[in-house]
């Protein structure tokens, strides 16, 4: 709906009777003749921008289906003949193209010209408004270019530009005289007569800009902002009113009533102030409509004595104030008919044991039926304890127990007949992995097994499959089941990782992890050649990707195998030094070279930081990882940056660089900074948060 002028545009659609809105919990089924109901509408009036398009929704459904007018200001709007305004197809709703050909254009600025002839002096005169302690003035053109100054051309203490003669270059269409005040104050904020809503209250723009989120009354009151520095204070007091549109404490709803049956439309709405609420039939002031000896007026609610065939009509609900406005629409049905089941017939139902279970039974029927279930046919009605009904027909088990399997009946009835249907329910064991994989390390080349025993219930049938990193193993990964576990039998590098055993059945699954690290060896044949025997070996290795110095560790000399700890992604040679008490021997030949497998970054980029070159810009720089570091191929930084103290998202860019240019800020503000690096095998942590600073001027 648009309000414009002071009225209210309705759309109205026309069929057997106008629009309705479906709001009951029992609906009426589509299959019969029914007058429309609005399914989406604007609920707001609009405010409008004439450089923005709007789109103001109106559609319903209804049998036969429905067609659409508009009314504006109380007459049939012709959407036709208004270029601006096209209506959907098959559709109420209006699209609106408030937007002019020609783009508005400031007025420009006339400034007097100075007129003086070359070689005479010149005063241009500042005027800066008083203030304590006095203001700093400059001169600068409109481009916030400095007037260069010389023995030629002065600024005067009271901010007067002198010249002691003018020459031809001093000709400018735009000389600005600034002026800065200081010191700069700093800004409290304060409630009269209690304490800001510290939940609500956010400060933005330096504190200049107080931000009150979900207003209520309570909210209500006089502000004060301080402005404070060390020459004093001053205190402003903004009065703040809360005011509320309409807003819906009982809403009608659709009836479904039989002949000679009562019942109540209700229509409560509060606000500030208080609504004004009217009610419409048909689309008419209730007071101009067809008198109706079963209907009473009683301010908000609406009341039926014993109705008769033939008197279904559409009820509108407008509340309103000053505001807004809420409208709602019911539709009173009047019918006589027997009770349908409108789901699926005969249905079975498979759930876990100890589960909550719900068996539907939906229903429709005039004069309202009475629904009750019973199970195998026996006893009286299922309700209360383990069990509730619900007012659609929806039985609850609360906790589905072996006893509880059985064919369950739902029956509905009225005056006019009754109707049942079946739903049988079966009450299963659950999926259970009793026995997981483990985390555990395996030696390259020696074999690993992983364990996945599955506990189901026997009537189901359960799917057992594995997955590393979260991705479906293929063959080419030389794996074999056995018994549901995973063996390897031939570990390489490749097979490190995450392994996941998923047990699925029809209903439920369960699922178990664990992670395989695969060990690196250097071996080497200790020496008996010199008589006496080894105390000590050396392995050293040296990494021969970086400029790294060699490292080395000790172990006792009966070994002929150890584990070392190396960094990822990295070409390493070994070579073994031999010491017994004499002294040491000359290192063995190197190993041929040896590159450890990847792995994400475990490292945060150092010195992190962001300075401005110019007053709008800011660069962001950090410190390379060392190649120690990278762990994987293809490293890369992942930068974010957004203004302090703002709710604004995060901005990001991923570079191979160490620095980052934020273009477009404005003049000396706090940013924000992190960083996270990132290589083909994932993301490593991130740092935490620096402060950054745009240019200065």
């Amino acid at each position: 709906m648009l309000a414009q002028g002071g009225q209210v545009a309705l759309a109205v659609v026309s069929s057997l009777l106008l629009l309705w809105q479906q709001a009951a919990s029992i609906e009426v089924p589509q299959d019969l003749k029914q007058p429309p109901t609005i399914v989406k509408e604007s609920s707001k009036d609009y405010i409008v921008d004439p450089r923005d398009n709007i789109t103001i929704e109106c559609e319903a459904k209804g049998n036969p289906a429905p067609t659409f007018t508009w009314l504006r200001k109380g007459k049939v709007f012709n959407t036709g003949k208004d270029p601006r305004v096209k209506m959907r197809k098959r559709s109420g709703t209006l699209e609106i193209n408030f937007r002019n050909g020609e783009a508005p254009l400031w007025p420009k600025e006339l400034l007097e010209q100075v007129l003086v002839t070359e070689g005479q002096p010149l005063v241009l005169a500042c005027n800066p408004p008083p203030g304590l302690p006095p203001p700093y003035t400059f001169w600068m053109n409109s481009g916030m270019i400095p007037i260069q100054q010389d023995k030629r051309v002065s600024m005067g203490l009271n901010g007067d530009l002198y010249f002691s003669n003018v020459l031809p270059k001093d000709g400018h269409m735009d000389y600005c005289c600034n002026a800065r005040f200081l010191p700069t104050p700093s800004i409290q904020w304060f409630k009269k007569g209690g304490d800001l809503p510290a939940q609500k209250v956010k400060l933005e723009n330096f504190n200049k800009t107080l931000q009150m989120a979900s207003v209520s009354e309570e909210d209500a009151g006089d502000y004060v902002c301080m402005a404070t520095s060390q020459t004093g204070s001053i205190r402003h007091t903004i009065h703040v009113q809360v005011k509320g549109a309409p807003y819906w404490l009982d809403m009608p709803i659709n009836l479904v009533l039989a002949p000679d049956e009562n019942g109540r439309l209700i229509c409560r709405a509060s606000g500030n102030p208080k609504p004004h609420v009217q009610w419409l039939v048909n689309g008419e002031p209730v007071e101009r409509s067809p008198n109706n000896p079963s209907r009473e007026m009683m301010g908000d609610t609406i009341i039926f004595h014993s109705v008769q065939s033939g008197s279904s009509s559409v009820y509108q609900c407008n509340a309103s104030n000053q505001h807004g406005y809420l409208l709602a629409n019911a539709f009173v049905s009047v019918l006589d008919m027997t009770p349908r089941i409108l789901g699926p017939k005969n249905q079975l139902i498979k759930v876990i044991k100890n589960n909550r279970t719900f068996l539907d039974c939906p229903f429709f029927g005039s004069p309202l039926p009475e629904l009750r279930w019973f199970k195998n046919g026996q006893g009286s009605g299922l309700d209360g304890g383990y069990y509730r009904v619900y007012i659609n027909g929806t039985l609850e088990i609360k906790r589905a127990r072996v006893e509880d399997q059985g064919t369950y009946t739902c029956v509905v009835s009225n005056i006019l007949g009754a109707v049942e249907n079946q739903v049988i329910l079966e009450v299963k064991e659950p999926t259970r992995i009793i026995q997981g994989p483990e985390n555990q390390s395996a030696k390259r080349g020696s074999a690993a097994r992983l364990d996945c025993k599955v506990k189901s219930d026997p009537t189901m049938l359960v799917n057992v499959t594995w997955l590393k990193d979260d991705q479906p193993l293929s063959q080419a990964w030389r794996w074999r089941r056995e018994d549901e576990a995973l063996s390897i039998p031939d570990v390489q590098e490749g097979h490190a990782g995450v392994y996941t055993c998923l047990a699925a059945s029809d209903i439920d699954q369960d699922v178990s992890s664990a992670r395989l690290t695969v060990l690196e060896e250097v071996s080497y044949v200790p020496s008996v050649s010199s008589g006496l025997p080894a105390a000590f070996v050396s392995p050293g290795y040296l990494e021969t990707t970086t400029a790294a110095p060699s490292q080395s560790s000790c172990y006792p000399g009966d070994l002929n195998s150890v584990i070392l700890p190396l960094s990822p992604f990295i070409n390493y040679q070994f070579q073994v030094i031999a010491i017994n008490a004499v002294g040491q021997s000359a290192p063995s030949l190197p190993s041929p070279r040896f590159m450890t497998s990847a792995a994400a970054p475990d490292a945060v980029p150092r010195g992190l930081r962001g300075w401005g070159t110019k007053k709008n810009n800011m660069e962001i720089t950090w410190e390379p990882l060392l190649n120690l570091e990278r762990n994987g191929p293809n490293l890369r930084y992942m930068v974010w940056w957004r203004r302090k103290d703002t709710e604004d998202e995060w901005s990001d860019m991923t570079t191979v660089g160490t620095k980052h240019m934020v273009h477009h800020t404005d003049t000396y503000v706090p940013y924000q900074l992190k960083i996270q690096a990132r290589n083909d095998l994932g993301s490593g942590p991130e740092s935490n948060i620096a402060l950054g600073y745009s240019g200065e001027d």
